[in-house]
């Protein structure tokens, strides 16, 4: 508080208060000291206690004025005005001095009774006496003596007014502590969501502070205390019964407090976890019947943050096994896929030199279609742990999914209906085109087998799949979708035999599966999850028992034209070339293979087997390399090492690189570094040779 200069209309209210009161003190001290001769005035009382509530000296000038017009003074009105204007607002300077320089309350009193003091001393009679010396009423000579005469006169006064206004001061400093406890108080309850309750047993009503007052009771009951029965029927009934029986043995003294967990309904229907305390009151404090008394804490907020971690501990959970399999998938995967390139190559070679009716035929093919699903598990296991090499490109998401149709047809049958919805408006993504196949035939499967296992008669089992753009803003749940903004989704829906929520909480885990044994390796939904994560997108399962499925995959929107063209499939006669191709292999059976089978199409090829013979081999100069192919993993150097050694020496050189798992040498985080060329292993002669005569193409547009 200090000088604010103004006047405001609360500040008029307490100056005519203290002014009336000034002016009927002065008439009863008159009376007072006709009738007795009793030398004191309470109306300096009234005047200096009014500066405690008063905001700056001007409003304390007013009421000083108020006490000097107030009745007869020993001395003139001249003089009485005289001294109050100079008295009661040095009174309020005093007052303020002491606000600022004495922190602690208890000494504030004691200051201000001195204070009170001091302004008799100093302040109040040697201005009287200035004035009795000024009309001569008394000797200079005798001024000092009749200075001791007035203070003796007052000194009732003076110890009057400094005890009472002292008091006064000491009454309004205490209330004002009690008033900022309980401001703290009500801030802590408030902000805390803490509530407290009073119960009156006898009455059964139920009183509480204002913020759970209006958070439970009933427009019915619009005063403090409402029926304890309102606040009951808002609890669940097995919490009702729990309450009441904790209730009961407080007042029969069965045990002394109580303290629950509970589930309670406000008035706009919204449930909150609560915990609620109680004990039961002394019987010093209350008058009558039995009261129990305690206290409401909110911790709604304070479980969804303990299921928040718990989700999160789970995610990790999830996400440590996860790497656990692709670390070891990963180990595998380069091996694996070494033994699987000389299987596919060697039985695609022999399927080329024999009679394609003959029964010797049909045993490659099927030699060719075990190594392919062999080599497809083995993508399934690194794709659901992240680990799968992937390529993203620019592509438009309606093109994929139309050209995908008419496989889709055949693949699920006659006896179920397809229904795609493309939307104009959706947007390109980044994502790997492969990848994305990849994720529609998982989901397709998934829809079909679904359908396969409800059987209902006139039941028309129905697929749809659907894109769409939509743009969510922060009111979305971060729990159900990725968050704000624009995002190209692709829902794939159908109306099959659905899935409960146990069920649902497992489906993207690996190797779970709800099929029967040898008709599902649970690698599918955790394969789609995998590479959903990987590419930056976000799946999403709503599924009903007996109703159906529907899975979004939410994918950031990108402006843009792919650019991309696909190209058909060309004839193993039409692979054929003449350049030179430097083979860097450490699997000695897949550079047998793959030097074979590339000599067998006209290509000049030098097989190398490590690192140390690669740079010697460059230093050499034998040959000027048209296309290095290299596997990355290789002892001593790496394929990326002597790549860069060949791109010194031949920089027209075309690098080709191939591996089964390749770890961070051309990829960050599973994306391949811009402008890689690299063929995954397993590979088969078509897909070798069709590559690297793609690559010699785009050299001779100038594309390379």
């Amino acid at each position: 508080m200090g000088y604010t200069g103004k006047i405001n209309r609360d500040e008029y209210y307490f100056i005519l208060l203290f002014g009336l009161l000034s002016v009927f003190a002065a008439q009863v001290n008159f009376i007072l000291d006709v009738a007795g001769g009793i030398r004191t005035d309470p109306r300096e009382i009234v005047a200096l206690a009014s500066v405690f509530f008063l905001n700056n000296w001007r409003s304390a000038l007013l009421v000083g004025l108020f006490a000097a017009l107030g009745g007869p003074y020993d001395s003139t009105l001249f003089q009485n005005i005289a001294m109050h204007i100079i008295a009661i607002p040095l009174g309020w300077q005093t007052y303020y001095f002491i606000l600022r320089h004495f922190q602690d309350n208890r000494l504030r009193p004691l200051m201000w009774g001195i204070g009170v003091i001091l302004l008799y001393m100093f302040v109040y009679s040697p201005v009287y006496i200035l004035f009795k010396l000024t009309d001569a009423s008394i000797p200079y000579h005798l001024t000092l003596q009749h200075y001791w005469d007035i203070l003796y006169s007052i000194r009732l006064e003076i110890l009057a007014t400094s005890l009472v206004t002292a008091l006064i001061l000491a009454i309004k400093e205490g209330r004002s502590e009690l008033r900022e406890q309980q401001i703290i108080r009500d801030l802590a309850l408030h902000h805390g969501n803490i509530g407290t309750w009073k119960l009156d047993v006898a009455e059964e009503t139920l009183l509480m502070n204002s913020l759970w007052r209006e958070l439970l009771k009933d427009q019915e009951h619009p005063g403090p205390e409402f029926p304890f029965r309102c606040f009951m029927d808002r609890l669940p009934a097995e919490d009702q019964k729990n309450l009441q029986q904790h209730l009961d043995k407080i007042v029969q003294d069965q045990q002394k407090s109580f303290t629950l967990q509970l589930t309670i309904a406000t008035r706009e229907n919204k449930h909150k976890t609560i915990i609620m305390s109680g004990v039961k009151l002394p019987e010093s404090l209350i008058s009558r019947g039995v009261r129990l008394f305690g206290i409401i804490v909110d911790i709604t907020d304070l479980i969804k943050s303990r299921a928040g971690e718990e989700k999160l501990r789970q995610q990790l959970l999830q996400s440590q096994k996860l790497e656990a399999i692709g670390t070891l998938a990963g180990g595998i995967a380069h091996d694996f896929n070494n033994i699987l390139t000389v299987i596919l190559g060697h039985s695609e070679m022999m399927l080329q030199k024999v009679d394609k009716n003959s029964e010797f035929a049909k045993n490659i093919s099927v030699i060719l279609s075990s190594s392919r699903r062999a080599a497809d598990l083995t993508n399934q296991i690194l794709a659901f742990s992240r680990k799968q090499i992937y390529d993203p490109k620019i592509i438009p998401l309606n093109k994929v999914v139309a050209q995908y149709e008419t496989f889709t047809r055949r693949l699920i049958g006659e006896d179920i209906e397809v229904e795609v919805v493309l939307d104009d408006k959706v947007n390109t993504i980044k994502a790997d085109p492969v990848q994305i196949e990849q994720v529609l035939l998982n989901l397709i499967v998934n829809a079909r087998d679904a359908l396969q296992q409800k059987e209902a008669k006139g039941f028309q089992k129905k697929i749809t799949i659907e894109t769409l753009c939509v743009s969510l803003d922060e009111t979305a749940d971060k729990e159900v979708v990725p968050g704000s903004g624009s995002f190209t989704v692709l829902s794939v829906s159908d109306n099959g035999s659905g899935m409960d929520a146990v069920t649902r909480e497992k489906i993207f885990e690996p190797f779970f599966t709800t099929k029967e044994k040898g008709k599902g390796t649970g690698l599918g939904l955790a394969t789609v999850y995998g590479i959903v994560k990987q590419n930056g997108g976000t799946i999403t399962v709503y599924s009903e028992p007996d109703v159906g499925t529907t899975f979004k995959i939410y994918w950031p929107s990108t402006a843009g034209d792919s650019g991309e063209t696909i190209e058909p499939a060309i004839s193993i006669d039409l692979l054929t070339g003449e350049e030179n191709i430097m083979l860097v292999e450490d699997e000695k059976s897949v550079r047998e293979f793959a030097t074979t089978a590339l000599a067998s199409l006209g290509y000049k090829v030098w097989p190398i087997a490590d690192g140390d013979e690669a740079e010697a081999f460059i230093k050499e100069g034998r040959i000027i390399p048209d296309i290095l192919v290299t596997d990355i993993i290789l002892p001593y150097k790496s394929g990326k090492e002597i790549a860069e050694m060949v791109k010194k020496k031949y920089p027209e050189c075309i690098i080709l690189y191939t591996s089964g798992y390749t770890d961070n040498h051309i990829v960050h985080q599973g994306e391949l570094e811009p402008n890689i060329n690299f063929l995954p292993k397993p590979y088969t002669l078509q897909q070798l040779a069709g590559f690297i005569r793609r690559l010699f193409k785009s050299r001779d547009r100038g594309e390379e």
